[in-house]
């Protein structure tokens, strides 16, 4: 089964739409189609578009099962690119013009970045960037390796939470939101490493300094908040939530 991961979520009006990514494709569901054009009920509307275009709507659809807090199963239906347009089309809503001409420019934005970045990918400079970035990577997931149990002697009980923090204090300098790390263009490539680098850097040496654990994350966090604010940070078309640090 292929999988989805959400990349990008903006507002139409006062609607938050969130964009998934699977393949070379982008999706959105059913329901929030149908609430952006302004259905009172989005779930039966969109679907009775389908279903008067079923041949064609069938096509640019999918349904994904998803299992929600009390153990039942619903289905989820996302629709592609081609979908979401040709929902557009035949709908007669009043902001259907303008949801099309959102959509348009939101989705057809992604993809020419997904492009972008798929053809540098090819590019020998890229491919030595991106090794040099693993091996920066490694290094990173060892320092925190032994922070996590400098941390667990110092009496913390979600350590390992730190794998997740320090992740994304890196990826929010190199401008990286969600697992799209194989999607990323040669510049966040470099800041990435460099982030990474300076994470092993403050880690070890507050290690050995005997540093309280929230001081060296903070530490951590105000470093790599200055190189942000200096650094021209790469539009990415995924998504991110910076967290607060664990205990």
């Amino acid at each position: 089964m292929s999988k989805f991961i959400l990349v990008k979520d903006k507002k139409f009006g006062k609607l938050k739409c969130d964009v998934w990514q699977s393949g070379e494709d982008f999706f959105m569901t059913r329901e929030q189609i149908g609430k952006a054009l302004g259905y009172k009920n989005p779930k039966k509307s969109i679907s009775d578009i389908h279903n008067r275009h079923k041949e064609r709507m069938d096509k640019f659809s999918t349904v994904r099962k998803t299992q929600t807090v009390d153990g039942r199963e619903r289905e989820t239906f996302l629709y592609s690119t081609r979908g979401v347009y040709e929902i557009c089309r035949w709908s007669n809503q009043p902001k259907a013009n303008d949801f099309y001409d959102f959509v348009y420019e939101l989705l057809e934005g992604l993809r020419k970045g997904y492009l972008k970045v798929q053809a540098e990918k090819q590019n020998l400079a890229w491919q030595q960037t991106r090794q040099l970035g693993k091996l920066a990577r490694r290094e990173e997931t060892d320092a925190i390796k032994k922070f996590i149990e400098y941390a667990k002697a110092q009496g913390s009980k979600n350590a390992d939470r730190y794998y997740v923090h320090f992740s994304k204090l890196a990826n929010k300098l190199a401008g990286i939101h969600g697992n799209m790390r194989d999607l990323i263009s040669g510049k966040q490539l470099m800041y990435l490493s460099i982030a990474e680098s300076s994470i092993v850097k403050t880690v070890t040496e507050g290690m050995k300094q005997n540093l309280d654990r929230h001081s060296i994350y903070k530490l951590c966090k105000s470093r790599l908040d200055i190189l942000t604010d200096i650094a021209i940070i790469p539009e990415s078309n995924c998504k991110m939530q910076i967290t607060s640090e664990g205990s």
